[in-house]
C-alpha cells in the first residue's frame, strides 16, 4: 500500500532551497515540486498515459507564477481527463492546434491557398482569376474575411449574399467561389464537411442568357449594315475574321503573323492561348479559306511590320481589345441581337443546317468532342483537320455570298 503523502504548504515551498542536485517535494496524487540547482522551482504531474500506457511527466508551470492552489487545480483537470481516457499533454496539443487553426485557417487564408494552388492550375486565364479575386474582395471578404471556416454557416452566407441578391450573375459567381473555397478547406483537412451550397437556395437566380445571335438568313442584312457603317477597316475585318475562323473573341484578336502558314493555308494557335483548364488545353489549327487568306493579305498591307495581325489603336505592340467586335455591333444596331460569342453560335447553327458532322463542327469551334467524356477527350487527339478544310471554305463562301467585302 502506497505511503500517504502529506500535502505541501506555501511555507515549505518558500523555504525550499536549491541543492547541488535537483530534488522534489511531493504534494500527493501525482503532483510534485521540482527544485533545480539554479533555484528555479516548477510543478510536475506524474501519470500513466492512457495512449502509451507508460509513466510520463507533465509540466504544470513554474512557481511562483503558478501558485500551489493553481497547480492543484491544474492537477485536478489532468486527473479528470485521465478518468476519461484522455492524455493531458495530447489534449493541450489539440487545444493549441485548435487555437493556431483559429488564426491560420480563416476564410481569407483558405481563399488565398485555393487561388494560389488548385485554382491557379485550373484558371482559364489570369484576367478571370483577377476578376474573381476582386469579386471576393468587394462582396465577401468585408464580412467573413477573418472568420474560421468552421464558423461559416448557411445563415451567415444568406445575409452576405442578400447584399447582391439583385445581381443574379454576380451572386452565382460568388457562390461558386465560396463553395469551391469551402470544399478546399475540406481537402486541406481543416473541416470535415459544410453545407454552404444550401445558401443560394434562398434566392431566385435568373438562368444565364445565351449570347444573342442572328438567324442564318439574316447574315446578308448584317453585312449590308456593316458595309454602310462608319467602321475602321481593321474593325470591319476583325468582325469578318471572327466569322471566318469561328474562334472566341480573345483568340481571334490575338492572331500573330508568326502563327500564319500561308503556304499550307493554316493558322497554328499555341495551346497557351486557347480557352480551357491548363491541364486540358490543346493547340488549335484553323484551316484558312480563300476569303480568310484574302483578308490576311489586306491586313498584311496594314500591319505586316508588327507582331499582331490586328494591332491596338494606341499601342502597336499589343492586339486590339477583345471587346472591339461587341462594341462595333452594339453601335451599329445589333445590341442584344449579336455578340462576338454569338458569331460562334451562328456558325454552329449554320453548320448544323448543312448537316456537318457534329465532331467536325465542334472541332471547328475548338470544343471538346461532342458527347465525349474526359477519358475520350484525353486519348482521342484526332483533330479532324482534313474534314474541316472544306467546312471552313463553305463558311467563307457563304459569308462572301452574303456581302462580306474584302476589297477595302
Amino acid at each position: 500500500m502506497a505511503k500517504p503523502v502529506k500535502p505541501l504548504t506555501n511555507t515549505q515551498i518558500d523555504k525550499a532551497k536549491p541543492k547541488k542536485q535537483e530534488y522534489t517535494l511531493p504534494d500527493g496524487q501525482g503532483m510534485f515540486l521540482l527544485i533545480l540547482p539554479s533555484g528555479n522551482k516548477s510543478w510536475r504531474f506524474n501519470y500513466v498515459s492512457p495512449i502509451t500506457n507508460k509513466r510520463t511527466k507533465y509540466s504544470l508551470g513554474r512557481y511562483p507564477e503558478i501558485s500551489l492552489a493553481q497547480a492543484r487545480a491544474k492537477r485536478e483537470k489532468c486527473r479528470a481527463l485521465l478518468a476519461q481516457g484522455i492524455d493531458p499533454q495530447a489534449e493541450k496539443q489539440r487545444q493549441q492546434e485548435e487555437a493556431d487553426s483559429q488564426i491560420r485557417d480563416t476564410f481569407y487564408n483558405l481563399a488565398e491557398s485555393y487561388f494560389n494552388g488548385i485554382y491557379q492550375q485550373k484558371a482559364k486565364n489570369p484576367e478571370t482569376r483577377e476578376k474573381n479575386w476582386a469579386r471576393l474582395e468587394n462582396h465577401i471578404f468585408p464580412y467573413i474575411r477573418d472568420l474560421h471556416v468552421s464558423n461559416i454557416k448557411v445563415k451567415l452566407l444568406v445575409d452576405v449574399y442578400d447584399k447582391v441578391s439583385d445581381r443574379s450573375n454576380t451572386l452565382k459567381k460568388l457562390h461558386q467561389l465560396v463553395t469551391a473555397i469551402m470544399d478546399h478547406a475540406i481537402t486541406k483537412g481543416v473541416i470535415e464537411s459544410h453545407n454552404c451550397h444550401l445558401a443560394v437556395k434562398s434566392f431566385h437566380l435568373k438562368p444565364s442568357k445565351p449570347n444573342p445571335t442572328i438567324k442564318i438568313d439574316e447574315l446578308a442584312q448584317l453585312f449590308n449594315d456593316l458595309n454602310n457603317a462608319k467602321l475602321s477597316s481593321q474593325t470591319y475585318l476583325l468582325i469578318c475574321w471572327s466569322f471566318l475562323t469561328a474562334l472566341r473573341p480573345n483568340e481571334a484578336v490575338n492572331a500573330q503573323w508568326a502563327e500564319i502558314d500561308f503556304s499550307e493555308r493554316l493558322w497554328h494557335i499555341p495551346k497557351e492561348r486557347m480557352k480551357g483548364q491548363a491541364d486540358k488545353k490543346r493547340p488549335h489549327t484553323v484551316p484558312l479559306s480563300s476569303q480568310a487568306l484574302q483578308l490576311l493579305v489586306l491586313m498584311k498591307s496594314l500591319n505586316g511590320k508588327y507582331s499582331y495581325v490586328f494591332t491596338g489603336r494606341n499601342d502597336t505592340d499589343k492586339p486590339m481589345s477583345k471587346a472591339t467586335v461587341n462594341t462595333a455591333l452594339k453601335r451599329n444596331g445589333y445590341k442584344d441581337r449579336l455578340t462576338g460569342h454569338g458569331i460562334r453560335a451562328f456558325i454552329k447553327t449554320f453548320l448544323a443546317s448543312q448537316k456537318v458532322d457534329r465532331n467536325v463542327s465542334e472541332t471547328v469551334l475548338s470544343h471538346l468532342l461532342a458527347g465525349g467524356d474526359d477519358l475520350e477527350n484525353t486519348y482521342n487527339r484526332y483533330d479532324y483537320l482534313e474534314e474541316r478544310k472544306p467546312v471552313m471554305q463553305m463558311i467563307g463562301d457563304y459569308c462572301e455570298q452574303c456581302g462580306m467585302q474584302l476589297n477595302l
